[in-house]
């Protein structure tokens, strides 16, 4: 894989994500002794890019291996959720140029809660699900609730929550069940190949073409599953 010195840190994080079980397994970067001194900054950055990327995926690997019976059997139990959920195909473009809020849980949500209605009106805010209800107590409803965990005690994030207006659930194939049969609004699912395969296998649904560029390469922390929203 070459690098180029004008590529953004974005640019590259694409294909590096693209050849995760190659990294993974062990990478490195060669870089000719007479660009590290002439890009040494360049040289350094794309360094700590490839560290970064090589670390999360092989977290996301051990994730994959340590949970693979719970997720593949999430993925059947939400099959007919990602043949008919809302697709997020037309997104594509629809935000450019507007800023983003990404908000987790924790006590400064709370903390900053003039802030964040104040942010709602000119940001769009994209929440994890641990955050929902507290978004919603201090009258901030969020665009987007990223919800990603195998768990089925994340229901207690859900659990009660009634009227959630305009804002769209954007849940893993691997999410838990349980979870998305409690949400009352609009529901999106992410494209999962082996998902895909299990619908073709079955004859009678199946993935829109356009499906499959909503794949996000982040789905195994629930923050970068949001960022990369």
């Amino acid at each position: 894989m070459l690098f180029r010195s004008d590529e953004s840190d974005a640019e590259k994080t694409g294909p590096l994500l693209a050849m995760g079980d190659v990294l993974a397994d062990g990478a490195a970067i060669l870089a000719p002794p007479a660009s590290t001194q002439r890009l040494a900054p360049w040289v350094e950055s794309t360094a700590r890019l490839f560290e970064q990327v090589r670390t999360y995926l092989d977290i996301a690997r051990t994730t994959r291996m340590q949970q693979g019976r719970r997720t593949i059997g999430n993925l059947v139990g939400n099959l007919r959720r990602c043949a008919t959920a809302e697709s997020v195909a037309h997104w594509k473009g629809k935000w450019a140029g507007r800023p983003a809020l990404v908000v987790s849980a924790g006590p400064s949500l709370v903390r900053n809660r003039n802030q964040l209605r104040d942010a709602r009106k000119r940001m769009l805010v994209v929440a994890v699900g641990t955050a929902l209800k507290q978004l919603l107590a201090i009258g901030v409803q969020p665009d987007v609730v990223c919800q990603i965990d195998h768990s089925d005690l994340c229901r207690r994030h859900f659990d009660g929550v009634k009227e959630v207006g305009r804002t769209l659930l954007l849940a893993d194939p691997t999410a838990s069940p349980a979870v998305l049969d409690l949400w009352p609004g609009r529901l999106a699912m992410t494209y999962d190949p082996f998902a895909a395969h299990l619908l073709d296998q079955d004859g009678d649904l199946h993935l829109a073409a356009d499906r499959k560029s909503t794949r996000l390469n982040s789905s195994h922390t629930v923050i970068s599953y949001a960022v990369f929203c």
